[in-house]
């Protein structure tokens, strides 16, 4: 149980504009390593893919809170703002049986629909010879359309959500400053005051849209408590003005960086679905995730006693060469892509179809309205360990003939 001083230097030190070249010094100095006394790092996909799959790993973020202690003793206060997805069986399956069950019910189709004609009005606005930031004019405008054929939030209340959403996930990050816990639980408390008017709202409406379904599958099941209700929504908010956003700048970056794959996109539109699994691979949304081991597990050849806290660099194991062959080339055509860009197993993310189409939507819009892209600038990344998003992604761009 020795802890390795390099891999907690190179951990802790990660660029974050790139950090791609310390994932692969870290996956080359051993894929399990401990990082300190009490948490074991992973960077290997092998090994990852390993955890990911046992059940002795929890995603209990009451377990995080005590320190592995079931009996809790961390900040119990915090507790009913954990979704499904920081819980474990039996908790978990009762909550995610009914996730599923909305979700399946509502279309992907429709919401992509509404995605794809909010992408559309716009590109269609940008200035043809006038640089275009991704981030700012694109990527963080998107949500507002979507959640309000979602979720029915008005347009007015946007900012705040999309403010309370990156506030609550810099929770996830390894380190966070003392300022930055008080803003977190501040935002949490706001959130949840917001989305409690927010349901009754959809409640007394009865609106035809995914919070309202969810409401109702909740009720007619009686699988949802009030908190569980306000959880679920709170996340499905918060990875909507988080990870989507992240993902549509990530997808303008790389096609800015990688033209020739650009190029192939807009040659051949049935590459525009590999094109995206391929970003999510080469860019994963989330870069570090963690779990606590419940009882003695083996990860590799490393024995991981009950309690150990796992790091998990879904960044780094999606580039192991050991897995992947020319692992930081962005290649539509790549053979073989079964990344772990969303988790894997128990707590896989659920809104893989959403992101999927969203992201499938977008590149076929820019394909559609832009002959090229290409950097017309730095594209400085947001300081964050367990995500991956760009502060802003300035691309000049040709306009295509139409």
């Amino acid at each position: 149980m020795t802890a390795d001083t390099t891999h907690a230097d190179l951990f802790y030190s990660l660029a974050w504009d790139d950090p791609y070249p310390d994932y692969r010094r870290l996956v080359d100095l051993g894929p399990v390593r401990w990082l300190d006394r009490s948490t074991v790092l992973v960077t290997g996909f092998d090994a990852c893919l390993a955890v990911l799959h046992d059940r002795l790993a929890s995603n209990d973020l009451r377990l995080e809170r005590s320190g592995g202690d079931p009996r809790g003793g961390g900040s119990a206060t915090l507790d009913r703002f954990d979704s499904f997805l920081y819980r474990d069986p039996p908790d978990h399956a009762r909550i995610r049986r009914v996730v599923l069950t909305v979700l399946r019910d509502h279309s992907v189709e429709a919401s992509g629909e509404v995605a794809a004609r909010a992408a559309a009005r716009l590109l269609d606005a940008m200035v043809p010879g006038q640089p275009m930031d991704a981030v700012s004019q694109l990527a963080q405008r998107l949500p507002a359309a979507v959640s309000r054929h979602m979720f029915g939030l008005e347009e007015r209340d946007v900012p705040s959500v999309a403010g309370w959403a990156r506030d609550i996930t810099v929770g996830l990050e390894p380190r966070m400053a003392p300022g930055q816990v008080r803003q977190r639980v501040l935002a949490l408390y706001r959130f949840s005051d917001y989305l409690a008017a927010l349901i009754e709202r959809n409640r007394a409406d009865r609106r035809d849209n995914l919070l309202g379904a969810l409401i109702r599958a909740g009720e007619a099941s009686g699988d949802l408590t009030g908190d569980e209700l306000i959880a679920t929504a709170m996340l499905f908010l918060a990875a909507l003005f988080g990870s989507t956003v992240d993902m549509v700048g990530n997808l303008v970056a790389v096609m800015a960086r990688n033209r020739d794959q650009y190029r192939l996109v807009r040659e051949r539109p049935d590459l525009i679905a590999p094109a995206v699994d391929e970003l999510f691979r080469y860019e994963s949304p989330f870069q570090l995730i963690y779990r606590v081991a419940t009882g003695d597990l083996a990860i590799g050849e490393v024995h991981v006693p009950a309690g150990t806290r796992i790091a998990l660099m879904l960044g780094a194991a999606n580039r192991d060469p050991a897995r992947f062959a020319d692992p930081d080339a962005y290649d539509v055509r790549r053979p073989g892509n079964r990344h772990i860009a969303f988790g894997f197993g128990l707590h896989n993310c659920v809104g893989i179809p959403y992101s999927r189409t969203w992201a499938r939507t977008v590149l076929a819009c820019l394909a559609e309205r832009m002959a090229d892209i290409a950097p017309a600038g730095p594209f400085p990344a947001r300081p964050a360990r367990a995500f991956r998003g760009y502060a802003s992604v300035p691309v000049s761009w040709q306009p295509a003939r139409r």
